[in-house]
């Protein structure tokens, strides 16, 4: 009679923690695909940032001759 107690505790004790070892596993699954999705979102907008401050630089101007030159014009 013991015996069966103590097996159907320990039998209930090991389903409880391997059912919390199941949901432990899927919360920092979630919390490791939030952090890839954030990091992912960070770098689209550092590309982004990039991208227009190299357009920002090919369409300035390049030596103090363009400089002067566009000061004239106005085309600041």
């Amino acid at each position: 009679m013991i015996a069966s107690f103590l097996s159907g505790v320990w039998a209930k004790l090991a389903v409880a923690g391997a059912i919390a070892l199941v949901v432990l596993g899927v919360v920092l699954k979630l919390i490791g695909m939030g952090r890839a999705a954030e990091r992912a979102e960070t770098q689209a907008r550092a590309i982004k940032t990039k991208r227009r401050m190299d357009d920002a630089n090919a369409a300035g101007p390049h030596t103090p001759d363009d400089v002067d030159k566009r000061l004239r014009d106005g085309g600041f």
